[in-house]
């Protein structure tokens, strides 16, 4: 137990020189007298010694004798009872606040388990939703594309219209010289047929 070279008897002989000099004994005041040693060591040994002198020190009880125990039991008894029926209307306010607590807690639980049941059902409806605004979108994207390529179409068509147009227009600027090519290419014809009877 002893550091640096001191030991516990060391201690003590030091602790009963001071204690026969009637001084109280420290650890600073023990260290002093040794000139050396660890406080942690001093310490240890002089709480030791200090529970020893206080459990020789402690006098002993005697019992009770008869009649003031039988007294003390007859006003612990008293006590006992006033306090009981003082007690009484406190242990009967406790039982009804027990009892509005417990109400208290069925309806909050009864409250608790509606709003659940409330949140449930409008995260079903939330879900529903989320799905019918997902085809809705996907509906409004087809349209886009059906219209994106509508439009494509339209144009396309309407270049070719106009080619059509143009093809139409040119054509009817010919047709009367076609027209005039192909009765002079029957009256000659005609000639023909007229010179080949002779």
């Amino acid at each position: 137990m002893a550091r640096s070279g001191i030991s516990e008897g060391e201690v003590r002989q030091v602790i009963k020189k001071l204690e026969g000099k009637g001084i109280e004994p420290t650890v600073t005041l023990i260290r002093r007298e040794l000139g050396t040693g660890s406080y942690s060591t001093i310490s240890a040994v002089l709480g030791s010694w200090k529970a020893e002198r206080d459990k020789n020190s402690r006098p002993a009880v005697p019992e009770l004798p008869a009649d003031i125990l039988a007294l003390c039991r007859e006003l612990w008894g008293e006590a006992w009872r006033s306090a009981d029926a003082l007690a009484e209307g406190e242990r009967e306010k406790h039982a009804r606040e027990k009892l509005a607590l417990e109400k208290s807690i069925g309806e909050m639980t009864g409250e608790i388990t509606r709003l659940e049941q409330a949140l449930s059902s409008l995260q079903g409806e939330q879900e529903v939703l989320k799905k019918t605004l997902q085809a809705k979108e996907n509906t409004i994207q087809q349209t886009k594309l059906d219209h994106a390529r509508a439009e494509s179409a339209f144009q396309t068509a309407q270049e070719e219209l106009r080619s059509l147009r143009e093809n139409f227009g040119r054509v009817q600027s010919q047709l009367p010289s076609w027209i005039e090519r192909a009765t002079r290419a029957e009256t000659k014809l005609e000639e023909i047929n007229e010179k080949k009877k002779r």
